[in-house]
């Protein structure tokens, strides 16, 4: 079953009495299709060691629950996603909450850079970036409160790709 894609509800996740050992890192996408690529290049070159987890932006309880089982396993979690408020806030969110047991994946001002289009955020939107925890963060949200532009993490599947390799 590996590389098969599945939705996952609460009474799935209450069948689990324990994650596979073999995995040793989860790769935590915001973006459907950025997720669908990485998890076809993951098959193609057979990597069995790391898993992927689709949010398609805020994360559910299921989620929630299926991150804690991960990090209780102690497999290592890894979370990018896009560079824009929303994105940042779940990024926050996702710190605040595992700390240690999450790494923000190519989530800094250089991989901002990489990916930067040229779709402006508006003011309001802006504004939810003042309320950003992590300090790595809040680097990344001043660049963007300075540019007003969103990044998309689908400009960065070369570089996630060679991650994964």
């Amino acid at each position: 079953m590996n590389y098969e894609t599945w939705n996952v509800s609460l009474w799935n996740l209450s069948q689990i009495d324990k994650i596979k050992k073999d995995i040793k890192k989860v790769y935590i996408l915001e973006n459907p299709s950025v997720y669908r690529m990485l998890c076809e290049y993951g098959k193609k070159h057979n990597i069995n060691d790391i898993g992927f987890l689709c949010t398609s932006g805020q994360l559910n309880l299921c989620a929630y629950i299926l991150l804690d089982m991960l990090v209780d396993s102690k497999i290592q979690l890894y979370y990018s996603g896009d560079f824009d408020p929303e994105g940042i806030q779940i990024a926050d969110k996702l710190k605040q909450r595992y700390k240690e047991n999450i790494v923000l994946w190519h989530y800094d001002e250089h991989d901002y850079r990489k990916c930067i289009s040229n779709k402006t955020i508006s003011e309001r939107r802006l504004m939810m970036l003042r309320n950003i925890k992590d300090l790595k963060l809040i680097q990344v949200s001043q660049r963007i409160e300075q540019e007003k532009r969103s990044g998309y993490q689908e400009k960065l599947i070369d570089v996630y790709k060679e991650d994964i390799l």
